[in-house]
């Protein structure tokens, strides 16, 4: 349900801010599933702290560099990640980084100074990863993200609407008191 709510949110509102001249930074890319809806933009940044998913976004990168559509859609079938071809494209994910002006992919934290390298963004989309961190983290990276905006540049944020928000410190899994 969530994917097809997302799809409607992104067609209604994100898709126009994605233009020829825009630098898009995904914040807490996962596995790089949004990267080819970012792809008609000028350039892409996608930061992942978690390697292995990291890796896989790598792949997906190299994937829409090279036009290589059957091995795209392999990438979304859960049982080919486990096989051997799956685990060579890690490898070679890791050891033969993507270079291209077009996509950036930063194994870090969403928050993490090394962004600025790539200067300020037009849209920044963290999807789906605020239900799975902690509050200090959250306003952290919401702070960050307000420095990486170019002015009038547009922050999106999906997130779950279920009560699965957690915190660090809650005594059980969801906590009103703690999440305010």
């Amino acid at each position: 349900a969530w994917k097809t709510r997302d799809q409607e949110v992104w067609a209604n509102n994100i898709q126009d801010l994605i233009t020829p001249d825009a630098v898009v930074l995904d914040a807490g890319c996962g596995l790089g599933r949004l990267l080819p809806r970012f792809w008609s933009a000028k350039k892409i940044v996608l930061v992942e702290p978690d390697q292995k998913r990291f890796l896989h976004a790598s792949v997906v990168a190299k994937c829409l560099l090279n036009q290589d559509q059957k091995l795209l859609e392999k990438l979304k079938d859960d049982g080919f990640w486990q096989t051997d071809e799956y685990n060579g494209l890690l490898k070679e994910a890791h050891t033969s980084p993507v270079k291209s002006d077009k996509v950036h992919l930063l194994n870090d934290v969403m928050q993490s100074p090394a962004i600025e390298q790539y200067g300020k963004f037009d849209l920044i989309v963290c999807s789906h990863i605020f239900e799975h961190i902690s509050l200090d983290i959250i306003q952290e990276s919401i702070a960050a993200f307000y420095n990486f905006l170019k002015p009038n540049g547009s922050l999106v944020i999906f997130a779950c609407k279920s009560p699965i928000l957690y915190h660090k410190k809650a005594s059980k899994e969801f906590s009103t008191h703690l999440l305010i």
